[in-house]
């Protein structure tokens, strides 16, 4: 995998700085959208999470809360 990532950078870097103007300008229009795109699935990721994750009631938090306050002073 090092290899791997040492020729992608090896590639990569030639193709932006020495490569043909047209090949630059594709190379940092692919690097921009790559880049957004896992900016926008990332936050959609928090997201799903945050809908998918079970809220508490008041009453339920309260009654967590009790026992631990319960638990706590056997433990002493």
């Amino acid at each position: 995998m090092i290899v791997v990532s040492m020729l992608l950078f090896v590639f990569y870097t030639y193709f932006l700085f020495l490569g043909p103007s047209d090949l630059r300008v594709k190379m940092v229009d692919l690097t921009v959208y790559i880049l957004v795109i896992l900016i926008l699935a990332s936050v959609g990721y928090i997201g799903y999470i945050f809908v998918k994750t079970p809220t508490l009631k008041p009453e339920e938090i309260y009654e967590l809360l009790k026992k631990k306050k319960n638990s706590g002073s056997l433990d002493r």
